[in-house]
């Protein structure tokens, strides 16, 4: 799915000429430019705010369970680093995986191989098999709801588009 074209406005040398332009965004950009803020917002993270902050990813009790019970299995493209209960099972009758992200905590940020190992889809992780995506499978893209890039449909209150005209298949409830 490829994003749609974003409707900006038209500067001359910082004034509004009243005049509006379309134009496409390709994805690449749009995940660099989201990876350049993850970073950004990595190097402002304070020990102070990674001790008290279990919003922003790995706290110091993630930490300890994880050099205490957990055993690493892999890491993806991101960063993010993949482990398995080292002993015992979990409620599951298998042993727990989880996931460490390398910045904050974004589950749209694992790869499907990775998720497939994580809920027990696949038994062998992606490190031991060798993984080729089929030719229909497109390179992972970030979640990009709540961002300027977020697909949004005609007629949605943030588009100037206006929403199609229905087409008669649709017949409004009455109540008897």
């Amino acid at each position: 799915m490829s994003i749609p074209p974003r409707q900006v406005k038209v500067r001359h040398r910082g004034h509004d000429t009243g005049l509006t332009q379309r134009f496409p965004v390709s994805q690449h950009k749009v995940m660099a430019y989201r990876m350049h803020l993850r970073k950004r917002k990595q190097q402002n993270m304070s020990i102070f705010s990674e001790i008290f902050s279990w919003w922003g990813g790995n706290t110091w009790g993630t930490r300890l369970t994880i050099w205490n019970q957990g055993r690493l299995i892999g890491q993806d493209e991101f960063g993010n680093r993949y482990y398995e209960q080292r002993k015992g099972t979990g409620p599951l009758g298998v042993p727990r995986r989880f996931v460490t992200y390398q910045n904050l905590a974004d589950p749209s940020l694992v790869p499907p191989q990775w998720h497939g190992w994580l809920h027990y889809t696949v038994d062998t992780p992606p490190t031991e098999e060798n993984y080729t995506p089929r030719p229909w499978q497109r390179p992972h893209l970030m979640n990009m709801t709540g961002t300027r890039h977020a697909y949004r449909p005609d007629g949605s209150i943030l588009t100037p588009q206006k929403r199609p005209p229905a087409t008669g298949d649709y017949d409004a409830w009455k109540p008897d």
